[in-house]
């Protein structure tokens, strides 16, 4: 019997099922960004084809405000599955964890397309309470995907492991489009097969993420570091014990929620934009714009996550707060110069790119940073719970947001509103530079020189 032929074959197994686990966990973080972008963005469609169908507003209790809080909700249960879902993810595992979270998701999204009858009052109460749930499942998939992709890289790299993360999360840029090209194809039917298959259709990638998790073994970097379940409160404080805790939640948290109160509030405020732009448009005209607009996201992504190992999470986060400050100042210097009763088609246009160059910045740097610095700063024992943590900072900006966009834009004018938006990102840019540590980039480029070196030697040999 050979024994070089035995180790050499354990050996080829091994590497064979590494690189399973390691495309395995990359197709399922991707498919759950898919299923939270998806369902984040479905329901202003829908609630843009149910505000021009007139649907359940016999009773007038239609208007934006109630827009506002059945959309608040999504965020709120957002909220509550990161903090919650992140802890149960660093007690039993990713998988479990992210296999909870998808039943959850498939459930509630079912629940949003199949139970919403009868009055006004109670079809807008069952969608609020579906979407609560819905985004309890969608928050858990924040934490869970960014640290399931890192840990099964397969590899110690930093630089590797956001590049991995970074390319699950590019998936919400393409999933974003996903519901408005859906409405689009659907644009002809009912309202009552409109709304219910957007709805329904949120269930597809969670059930595909259910599929792939379910039974799954963990990665090697949880399972060997991870020793006694601590308790929530052993969790929260063992994330405290660093010196170093504050400032690196202010970097994550704070940061991801001045964030979020851009990159949602204009999200769920793109469509009346556009309608505030293209006076008198159509449904269709509306909703190929917003198209048109949220399409801007995925070269925007695409072009954070180049510039990511070029420059580190750092810079491209303060960069990228400064960029979507400047792109707000713009708007604000020129919407009154191109707006107006008699506005023409060229300035319409002209207002209508300065816009896609917002959606543009909100959609780069600090879009991807804030996914990708958790599991680069805090160890694989709290890794998820102080993600969750910082990723339900972002949400409760994201409900800001979306009343800041909603009612700042009524009360003072989009002008004011964009000011206000700037303000708020430099003042992310300022926390960034003084609470994101350099020494991140610097272990980072020493690994890319060390790869550079190994590579030219293995070359010259």
């Amino acid at each position: 019997m050979n024994t070089h032929d035995d180790s050499n074959s354990q050996y080829q197994a091994l590497a064979g099922r590494t690189s399973e686990r390691k495309e395995g966990g990359m197709f399922a973080s991707s498919m759950a960004n898919v299923g939270v972008m998806y369902n984040f963005t479905n329901i202003s469609v829908v609630y843009l084809f149910l505000d021009h169908a007139n649907k359940w507003d016999t009773t007038g209790l239609w208007d934006s405000s109630l827009v506002s809080f059945l959309t608040s909700l999504i965020y709120i249960g957002a909220m509550v599955g990161m903090c919650t879902m992140g802890y149960v993810g660093d007690l039993v595992g990713r998988n479990k964890a992210f296999a909870i979270t998808s039943m959850i998701m498939v459930l509630s999204s079912v629940g949003s397309a199949v139970f919403p009858f009868g009055g006004a009052s109670q079809a807008y109460a069952i969608i609020g309470a579906c979407r609560f749930f819905l985004g309890v499942g969608i928050g858990g998939c924040y934490p869970l995907s960014a640290a399931k992709s890192a840990e099964e890289s397969g590899c110690a790299d930093v630089l590797a492991r956001n590049q991995r993360a970074g390319a699950a999360f590019v998936f919400q840029a393409i999933a974003a489009i996903i519901p408005y090209l859906v409405g689009m194809i659907v644009y002809t039917a009912g309202i009552e097969f409109q709304f219910r298959f957007l709805f329904a259709l949120g269930a597809v990638p969670p059930a595909i993420v259910l599929w792939c998790t379910w039974g799954a073994r963990e990665s090697e970097e949880w399972t060997s570091k991870t020793t006694k379940p601590p308790t929530a409160k052993e969790q929260l404080l063992l994330g405290f014990e660093d010196p170093n805790a504050w400032k690196n939640l202010a970097a994550t948290g704070l940061c991801w929620f001045l964030y979020d109160i851009a990159y949602y509030g204009s999200n769920q405020w793109t469509p009346k934009m556009t309608e505030k732009i293209f006076v008198g448009s159509d449904l269709l005209s509306t909703t190929w714009h917003t198209a048109a607009g949220f399409s801007i996201g995925l070269p925007s992504v695409m072009h954070a996550l180049w510039v990511l190992k070029k420059i580190g999470t750092k810079s491209l986060q303060v960069w990228g707060f400064v960029l979507i400050a400047t792109s707000c100042l713009l708007i604000a210097a020129f919407w009154e110069m191109l707006t107006g009763e008699h506005s023409t088609p060229l300035q319409n246009n002209l207002l209508f790119v300065l816009y896609i160059f917002f959606l543009f910045t909100v959609n780069w740097g600090p879009n991807m940073s804030t996914f990708v610095l958790p599991q680069e700063l805090f160890p694989v024992e709290i890794r998820t719970t102080m993600n969750g943590i910082a990723a339900g900072m972002g949400k409760l900006g994201a409900v800001a947001g979306i009343w800041l966009f909603d009612k700042g834009s009524e009360l003072c004018g989009v002008v004011t509103l964009m000011l206000i938006v700037a303000a708020l990102n430099l003042f992310g840019a300022v926390v960034s530079y003084y609470c994101i540590d350099d020494s991140l980039w610097k272990k980072q480029k020493a690994q890319m020189d060390e790869a550079c070196e190994d590579s030219m030697a293995s070359s010259v040999a």
